[in-house]
């Protein structure tokens, strides 16, 4: 993966939509610092990706448990249609003990998803590749007030 990533790299180092990607992956794969810089420069060629890569930033500060930070780049997110917008909420308002945003979160999120809690792991172990962080993310949304079941 590594080497198709640099190689990738070196074909085309100027893709916004390309390194937005690319970023994404190497972050969530546990490459925090390399995968940031690459969504950075990312943003460089095209800020207009900006809500896009809120998710990695925001998941930088969260396994980090810099709550406060997560919960500064989940309110940039301007996708209250997609999912994960109340996932992460919900997981940041749980971890900072903010019962009732929580509460309101998973609200929103069970209109989007329902029985979430039933799927937690295996929506998040689609992203991160490291088990602490996927019950990390777990923890939040209990924290929040979600069942999940316990892992098998």
């Amino acid at each position: 993966f590594f080497e198709e990533i640099d190689r990738l790299q070196k074909l085309n180092p100027n893709d916004a939509a390309l390194l937005i990607g690319i970023g994404q992956y190497v972050a969530f794969s546990g490459r925090w610092e390399q995968g940031l810089a690459l969504t950075e420069k990312s943003l460089a060629l095209d800020p207009n990706a900006y809500s896009v890569v809120t998710f990695t930033f925001h998941a930088y500060y969260y396994v980090r448990r810099d709550y406060e930070s997560a919960l500064t780049y989940a309110a940039k997110l301007q996708m209250p249609g997609f999912f994960w917008n109340h996932i992460i909420f919900a997981m940041d308002w749980g971890q900072l003990g903010k019962q009732a945003e929580a509460k309101a979160a998973l609200a929103e999120l069970e209109k989007l998803y329902p029985n979430f809690g039933a799927h937690a792991r295996e929506e998040f172990g689609k992203w991160l590749w490291r088990e602490q962080d996927v019950e990390h993310y777990v923890e939040g949304l209990r924290k929040a007030g979600l069942e999940i079941p316990p892992k098998k």
